[in-house]
């Protein structure tokens, strides 16, 4: 019994130090890509990247950025930066498979290794879900990269938001990273999504920056103070 109680503590010890070596630091982040991405020879259609959805507070899932290489394969990808609550029910209400596309070496792919999250227990974690193809797109409301020096991919924050509240507020902020087993977004722990916070804060909450729209991450992070986000 005390030797199992031993070898117990040194398995507790050790998970401990591995989380600990993992955890991330604010110095290692940045809102500039650490390297950048190369652009693939060939877009998305064009009425992929300009679909409308009748649901939607904007007119389109537009404007995409292709300076994210969101999943850290080296190409760079197409991601939604939409602005945009879908209506809870609406029969139009946008999912994932329409915000991000994945750039290749010969053109673009469609995310998500949906095969694998039907068969794998290990996808249905509570604590750190995927954002999938199929989930809604109300989970992934005007993302913005937060680049590390320690992994490819980049973490991204995002708000929540359903039935068109257009108030986010700091428990709306969702972070992600890439999952390269299921090629999804994973939501990140919650020691890692507070030192991401923290760093946008310091970054973005600045008296008299414009972040150019209501709903983002920065009006959530901080506070919507008049004079930090107009």
């Amino acid at each position: 019994m005390k030797s199992f109680s031993h070898v117990f503590l040194f398995l507790a010890v050790s998970v401990l130090i591995c989380a600990r070596a993992h955890a991330i630091e604010s110095g290692d982040l940045s809102l500039a890509p650490i390297k950048q991405c190369r652009p693939s020879p060939k877009a998305p259609p064009y009425k992929q990247l300009h679909r409308e959805f009748q649901a939607a507070n904007t007119p389109s899932n537009s404007p995409f950025i292709r300076a994210i290489d969101i999943n850290g394969d080296g190409w760079c990808d197409w991601v939604s930066t939409a602005a945009m609550p879908p209506h809870s029910g609406d029969i139009d209400e946008p999912s994932m498979q329409s915000f991000i596309f994945l750039g290749t070496e010969t053109g673009w792919r469609k995310f998500g290794d949906m095969q694998k999250f039907k068969s794998d227990p290990s996808a249905m974690s509570f604590s750190l879900p995927l954002l999938t193809s199929t989930d809604s797109a109300a989970s992934f409301i005007a993302p913005v990269a937060v680049y590390s020096k320690k992994r490819a991919s980049p973490y991204i924050a995002s708000i929540f938001l359903n039935e068109d509240v257009l108030d986010p507020y700091l428990g709306s902020v969702s972070v992600y990273q890439w999952d390269d087993s299921f090629d999804s977004p994973r939501r990140v722990s919650e020691e890692d999504r507070s030192t991401v916070i923290t760093f946008l804060q310091e970054a973005m909450c600045k008296p008299g920056k414009d972040y150019g729209h209501a709903v983002s991450v920065a009006g959530a992070i901080c506070g919507k103070q008049p004079e930090l986000v107009k």
